[in-house]
């Protein structure tokens, strides 16, 4: 369950913080490896502002952990905790996966 820090900020008890880190990237942190995964805002008749999260095979850990590989496994549940991590700060999360 995460919970939410700041108004772009949420965490959970494993270790997992998803923040918006500018018009561009979610900065996911696991633990001491950071990833920047790309986002556009999007908008919904029904539901208000939302947010577009790209995921695919390309994404990569920050220096100093690039050479960690991420199994689509674990792509599929980054997706799910940034889906999740939004959905507590109030925002609907399209994932896309390229």
């Amino acid at each position: 369950m995460f919970r939410v820090i700041d108004r772009r900020t949420a965490t959970n008890d494993h270790g997992i913080t998803v923040q918006r880190a500018g018009r561009d990237f979610i900065r996911y942190r696991d633990g001491d490896k950071v990833m920047l995964i790309p986002w556009e805002r999007a908008a919904t008749p029904d539901q208000g502002p939302a947010q577009i999260v790209y995921v695919d095979d390309k994404l990569k850990w920050q220096p100093p952990n690039e050479a960690i590989d991420i199994t689509p496994e674990q792509i599929a549940e980054i997706a799910d905790n940034v889906t999740n991590a939004y959905r507590e700060l109030g925002l609907t999360t399209y994932i896309y996966q390229r």
